[in-house]
This record gives C-alpha cells, structure tokens and sequence, in this order.
C-alpha cells in the first residue's frame, strides 16, 4: 500500500472515530405521551420481540409501517444500545453509498469527501434523530435506497463488475421492503427507481448481449419480487392475527375512499388546512346514519371522545378550534373504534367501504351537497387556493434545508415525561438513556462547526454545476467533443436526484399548506442526505467541466 493510500483510509478511520465519539451515549428524546408516534413504535417492537405480532387490534397498531419497530427488536436482540445501533447502522449506509458511487469519481479523494461530509452532516447530531421514532432512520435508509439503484447503474454500465452489479441487488432485495414499509409515503421515491431501472436495461441493450440483458433483468426485478414477498409475509401475519390480509389499514382502499368521501362534501366555510370541518361533518350526520354513529366520539363529550385532537388543529374563523388535517385521520378512526363500528380488522374495512359508499350515493342523489366525482385520498381535495401557500411553505423547505437551519443539538428534558411510568420501559426496552436535567451538551460547538462545513460544500457543489453547465454550453458545437460513460452516468444520476428532491419539497410544501406543517427536520432528514450527495456530485462536475477544457486544447 502506497503512502497516499495509507493517509487515505487513515483518513476514512479518523472521520469515522470523530463521529461515533460525537454520537458517543448519547440522550434520546424520549416520548411517552406520543402513543401515535414513539410510545407505538417501541410497544410494536415490544409486542414483536415477545411473539405477539403486533398486539391487540387498535385503531393504530396496523397504521404505520413496521420497519422501524424491526429495527428496534434487532437492536433488543443482539444488546445494542440505540446510540450504538443507529451510529452502524448510518456507517454502513454512507459506506454503501459512497462504493455505489465511486465509478463515477476520477479522483479517489472524492469518495473520502463523499463519505465524511454524509457522516458528519450536521443534521445526524440534531433532536430529530435522537427520537425512538422512524424518522432518525430515513437518513441511512434513503442512502441505502439510492446506492441500490445507482449501484447497479454503474457496475453494469460505468464500470463492468459482476461482484459489484450482485451486492447491489443484495442491497436492494433487503432495502426495498424496509423503506417501503418504513413509512407511508415512501412512495415518492418510486419514480427514480422505475426510471433508473428503466434506464439501466436500455444502456445494457446497447452493449451487452442479449443474455447479459436478461440476467440483468432479473437482478433488477429481485428487489421488487423481495418487496411482494415480505408484503405476503406481513399480509399472512394481519390475517391470522386480526383476520384481514392487509400490509397496513391505513392506506388501505377502504379507509382511504371513507376519508375521501368526506372531503368531498361541499362547504360554505373553506379552511386550507382543515379539510373535514364541523359544517361538512354537520351535514354527513344529518344525511349519513353510519357516519352519525361517530358523532357523540368526534363532536361530542363521552369519555373518551377525541376533541383533543383540535387542540392540535387552528381556529376557523366560525366554528372555533377544528381538526387539522394530519390529526383528523386519527380522531375518524380513533371514533369509529370507539364506537364499535371498527374495533376489529374486518369490521374496519366493512365500517369504511359501507361509509364511503353511502357518503357517496348521498351525493348523487341531492340529498347531500357534495362532488360527484368519487375519489379515494388520504389528501385534501384540491382548490386552487392552495397553490399560492403551498409555493409558500416549498420556499421554506428550500430555504431550511440550503441553509441547514433550525437545527437542535441539545435534547430536551421535560419533567412530566419524567413522570411517566412508561418512559423507563421505552428508554430499558431500547437501552437509550435521556436526560435527567437541563444540562447542556459540551458538543454543540463542534455540531455548529459541522453545520458551516456542510454549507461550504454545498456552495462548493452549487458552483461546480454552474461552471460544469457554462463549459458544456460553450463547447456544445465542437464534434471532437465526446462524453465519456462516467461524465454521462454522473449527469443522468444528478437529475435523477434532483427530480427526487423537488418533487419532496412540492410534496412536503402541499402538505404543510393544507394537513399540517411537515418542515421539521425530522421530514426533511433524507432530503438533507440527498442533497449532501448532490453536493459532492457537483463538485465532481467542476472536475469534469476541467477535463472539457482540456480536452478540447489538445
């Protein structure tokens, strides 16, 4: 091994011991009140570890994706501690990437950039990721996401290895079904697979044979056959358990059209982001008997009524405090369990298509005022209103994640959680510790550091483009000018991306507009790890815009 080899991975070492002494024991926000969101996840986990499935039926247990709470019983299993589980499981996805993408580096310091500015990327040592919730583990899972799809571009087209297109479909047969069980709107990175796959095979057509092709083929459809399989497993599991073969109620047909239906119902009274308000719930008790049956639980006073829920909503300017879009899903179905209609699986589904079909009839017949048009959406209906918030809150993602701010290093401590009899089990359960006083931690400044660092590279990306766009713009006219496989794979797979990360904040700022503000750092975590990739790639542009200089001197 040659000496700059040597400084090379003694580098690769360094970042490395860096950041698990930055992640060393460190406190998690631990929230017991949070029984949607991190009391869910570790009681799943818990009911898993113990052979139970995923315990009792509830109006939630089959509501959120279950990938997380596996990660978790992993974690139980083999006696790590969270911050040691989550600091290998992130050294493996930013290894992963980073060997996915080295194809397309001329320069083996390149890779070396890549790996620390994805490890020690300030958004990793933020409050958002130290929660026992699914979002602290979006940031490896999107890198292992992307390394799949772009591992197997490169080793097939860039740099021919056989080894290399294999691990990566290995990456992508055990990546696949955890993302796209991890949450529920993991579906928005499945254009850039199709299209990346897509795009794989029709360069493997052109130079491979035919037989190449078809094995690639079959190594790129592993994955998906992997992601029907698990989905099977878990379809199974529900149906012995709660007698439904269903991935996850929530997004299933029933539930989805029950919940579309009832934004379909016509008010006088707009409100952006409450999109089932009290006037539009007022005429579907009056037209609706099954819906009515909700009514003493979502807008009255029995015990155990969910009017909380409006807590967390806003003020209409007639009807007062209202259910806000990303609360009313769980004050519907948390009802309609109360009530009885849906206190089990296929009772559930029965309860939701029968509402959504009488909603529906109610419709067509007059006898309620509403859209013709059916429609099955977890969304809000569209008005045209939304657009100008919408651009609005997108803005502010942008702005948020360019500037990599808002971020929180310090982990609250919070008495009445302390208080809690079920924070010792979550925190014994996940061998997390939390803090104990407000104590301030003594890494902070070096987080801050990290944070301008990453800004400097992002900036440094952001001009290599632009000189990368000017130098190809200038040379566009010279025939003797001709792209090499690695300068083409390096553009195809940075638009790629780039679509991926517009599309998000599109997503995300619709979303903030119209159900409830998603631009917490927790959401935007796997857009900060795609945007970190971005950012090298550009810099490797600046190389490549270097090497079009050259060339054409010559």
């Amino acid at each position: 091994m040659n000496k700059k080899n040597v400084i090379r991975w003694t580098a690769y070492i360094l970042v490395t011991l860096l950041y698990f002494l930055l992640i060393f024991n460190r406190n998690f926000y631990i929230q017991p009140f949070a029984e949607y969101d991190s009391t869910l996840q570790v009681k799943l986990a818990n009911y898993i570890y113990h052979g139970q499935w995923l315990g009792p039926y509830t109006s939630i247990n089959l509501a959120k994706g279950i990938s997380y709470p596996f990660f978790l019983v992993l974690l139980h299993a083999v006696k790590l501690p969270l911050w040691l589980g989550l600091g290998v499981f992130n050294l493996l996805a930013v290894s992963i990437v980073v060997g996915s993408l080295k194809p397309l580096f001329n320069k083996k310091w390149m890779s070396l950039l890549l790996f620390g500015t994805l490890l020690l990327h300030p958004i990793l040592f933020d409050v958002s990721q130290a929660t026992l919730y699914r979002d602290s583990i979006t940031y490896g899972s999107i890198l292992l996401l992307i390394s799949w799809v772009v591992g197997t571009f490169n080793y097939s087209v860039i740099s021919l290895s056989k080894v290399g297109i294999l691990f990566y479909s290995l990456i992508g047969v055990i990546i696949l079904p955890f993302w796209i069980n991890l949450r529920e709107d993991a579906f928005w990175m499945y254009p850039f697979i199709i299209v990346a796959l897509l795009v794989t095979i029709v360069f493997s057509v052109f130079n491979n044979k035919w037989k190449q092709t078809l094995c690639l083929i079959v190594i790129c459809v592993l994955p998906v056959i992997s992601m029907y399989g698990v989905n099977g497993i878990i379809k199974h599991n529900n149906f012995i358990h709660y007698g439904r073969s269903v991935v996850n109620d929530y997004v299933s047909k029933d539930f989805k059209s029950a919940y579309g239906a009832l934004t379909n119902i016509k008010t006088n009274q707009w409100v952006i982001n409450v999109p089932v308000n009290s006037q539009m719930r007022a005429r579907a008790y009056d037209s609706v008997k099954d819906f009515k049956k909700l009514q003493p639980f979502l807008d009255g006073i029995v015990p155990g009524n969910t009017g909380y829920f409006k807590n967390f909503g806003v003020a209409e300017p007639s009807f007062g405090n209202d259910y806000q879009g990303g609360w009313f899903f769980w004050a519907l179905r948390r009802s309609a369990y109360l009530s009885g209609e849906a206190n089990t699986a296929p009772k559930a589904e029965r309860y939701y298509t029968k509402l959504s079909k009488e909603i529906n009839k109610q419709i067509k017949e007059g006898k309620l005022k509403g859209y013709s048009k059916e429609r099955a959406s977890l969304s809000s209906k569209f008005n045209i209103k939304s657009i100008k918030p919408s651009i609005k809150f997108s803005g502010l993602a942008i702005k948020q994640i360019v500037e990599i701010r808002w971020l929180n290093y310090d982990v609250p401590y919070v008495k009445a959680d302390q208080d809690n009899a079920y924070l010792k089990k979550m925190a014994d359960f996940t061998k997390a510790g939390f803090p104990t006083s407000n104590v301030k931690d003594d890494r902070v400044p070096i987080f801050k550091s990290l944070r301008w660092l990453s800004a400097v590279i992002e900036l440094l990306g952001g001009l290599g483009v632009i000189v990368y766009i000017i130098t190809v713009l200038r040379k566009s006219r010279d025939r003797n000018n001709v792209r090499s496989k690695e300068e083409l794979g390096l553009v195809i797979i940075f638009i790629g991306i780039m679509l991926e990360i517009i599309l998000r904040i599109i997503m995300l700022g619709y979303v903030s507009a119209t159900s409830f503000i998603s631009l917490s750092n927790a959401y935007l975590s796997s857009l900060y790890a795609l945007i970190a990739v971005e950012s090298c790639l550009g810099i490797e542009f600046f190389f490549k815009s270097k090497k079009i200089k050259t060339k054409n001197k010559k």
